[in-house]
C-alpha cells in the first residue's frame, strides 16, 4: 500500500533543514536511508541520529525507505516542488513529490516500526563499534548504519595497527590490543 501525504512547503522546508546543514551537496556524512513514517497527522523522517516531524494530512498511513543520496536530491530545495502545499507519495520504487519523480530499487514500503539500532550522528568511535556486538548485521543494514559501521572498524583496524607498532618495543602485539579495545568498548557501554 503506498505511503501518500500533504505538507504545507514552507514548514516542510523549515523541519528538514537539519538532515542538509554543514553538509555540502553530494556528501552523504555516512548517511544511508532515511525513513518516512506517515501516521495520523504527522510525519516523521528519521535517518542515524537525526529525525523531523512535520504536521501533515495524512491519505495513506505507512512507512517507507529511501537512499540518502533520493532524499537529499529531492528535498534540498523543497521550493522547487510547490509553492504552498506539497502531495508526496512514495509506493515499493517510486516516489512523486510534488512534480517530480524518482525510481530506484532502493526506494521501498517497510512495516511501521521503528529503528532497531541508532547512533546519533556525531557519534565517537568507540559507540560506532559498540553497535557490532549488540546487533546482527541485517539489523545494522536495516537500520541504515552498516556502511558506517565498515568504515568504524576499518578505522579501528588502522589505529590498533599503528599503537601496536608503536608499542611492539614493549611486547605488545596487535591480537592483544584489539581484545583489549574490544574489552574497554563493552565495559563502556555496560557501565551506561
Amino acid at each position: 500500500m503506498p505511503v501518500e501525504f500533504s505538507v504545507d512547503a514552507d514548514v516542510f522546508r523549515k523541519q528538514l533543514a537539519p538532515f542538509f546543514a554543514g553538509r555540502a551537496r553530494g556528501k552523504q556524512a555516512a548517511l544511508d536511508y532515511v525513513d518516512i513514517t506517515a501516521s495520523k497527522d504527522t510525519v516523521e523522517f528519521l535517518t542515524a541520529g537525526m529525525a523531523s516531524n512535520v504536521t501533515a494530512q495524512v491519505v495513506s498511513p505507512g512507512c517507507a525507505r529511501l537512499p540518502f543520496m533520493m532524499f537529499e536530491a529531492l528535498f534540498r530545495r523543497p521550493q522547487k516542488l510547490g509553492d504552498k502545499f506539497l502531495v508526496v507519495r512514495v509506493e515499493d520504487g517510486i516516489i512523486v513529490a510534488g512534480p517530480t519523480t524518482l525510481k530506484g530499487s532502493g526506494i521501498t514500503i517497510r512495516p511501521i516500526g521503528g529503528r532497531i539500532a541508532d547512533v546519533p550522528i556525531d557519534a565517537p568511535l568507540y559507540e560506532v563499534l559498540a553497535l557490532v556486538p549488540r546487533f546482527t548485521a541485517q539489523e545494522l543494514v536495516e537500520a541504515g548504519l552498516w556502511r558506517r559501521v565498515l568504515a568504524a572498524q576499518e578505522k579501528a583496524d588502522g589505529l590498533i595497527e599503528r599503537a601496536a607498532e608503536i608499542l611492539a618495543a614493549l611486547g605488545v602485539d596487535q591480537q592483544s590490543l584489539r581484545k583489549f579495545v574490544l574489552a574497554h568498548i563493552r565495559n563502556e557501554i555496560a557501565s551506561r
